[in-house]
């Protein structure tokens, strides 16, 4: 059996999980994360281009609940997507290890410790993923949700339970009923849920053709 160590629980992470699951039946994958919670930190750019939802297999996640988007929707809670895909992952047999980290023993040899039945234990691994992060150049957008219907930023998309989700990398809009700040960075919000699932889809493919 081929065993996987994956890092981070991001978006494109868990994507590259799913994919490789798709591909290898003799598999077992391990994904590591200091954060406590899938999602729990940081919202990113949840945009969904025209016409192009599902965009992900229906197998990668499961009930979104009030954010399941509708035909109408052109945003989607990106924390509730990335928790729903995580969740999927642990029902196909994959191992997450959150508030962990890990210290490189050996050329394929992971010493855990933090949270989990694993701390304090070492595993040995085949193939050992590292994601790609946003070049150190990227500029940092600024975001926004609220829930008058009234969009202030060029940037901007409708979620399925009504709320208004805005970016921007300049000055912030004047309004009064914001009701979640957000940060990221990268090269274009509008963009972002496509370019990390290809990014993740890439990564998995790249690993399994070694």
């Amino acid at each position: 059996m081929t065993r996987i160590l994956i890092y981070g629980t991001e978006l494109t992470s868990l994507i590259c999980a799913h994919s490789i699951l798709d591909t290898l039946e003799e598999v077992e994958i391990h994904l590591i994360d200091s954060k406590a919670e899938v999602g729990l930190l940081e919202e990113g750019p949840g945009i969904i281009p025209v016409d192009i939802w599902p965009i992900l297999p229906e197998g990668w996640y499961g009930e979104l609940g009030s954010q399941q988007p509708t035909p109408n929707s052109t945003a989607v809670r990106r924390s509730w997507l990335e928790k729903s895909c995580a969740t999927r992952l642990a029902e196909r047999g994959a191992i997450l290890h959150l508030r962990s980290i890990t210290e490189k023993i050996g050329k394929s040899t992971i010493k855990f410790e933090g949270g989990g039945p694993q701390s304090g234990s070492s595993l040995t691994f085949d193939i050992i993923i590292n994601q790609i992060k946003p070049p150190h150049n990227s500029p940092i957008w600024k975001g926004g949700t609220h829930s008058s219907g009234i969009v202030s930023s060029s940037i901007s998309g409708k979620r399925s339970d009504g709320l208004i989700e805005e970016w921007w990398n300049g000055e912030t809009p004047t309004r009064s009923d914001w009701l979640q700040r957000m940060e990221w960075k990268g090269p274009d919000p509008r963009n972002s849920l496509t370019n990390d699932i290809e990014t993740g889809r890439r990564l998995a493919r790249k690993a399994i053709s070694l």
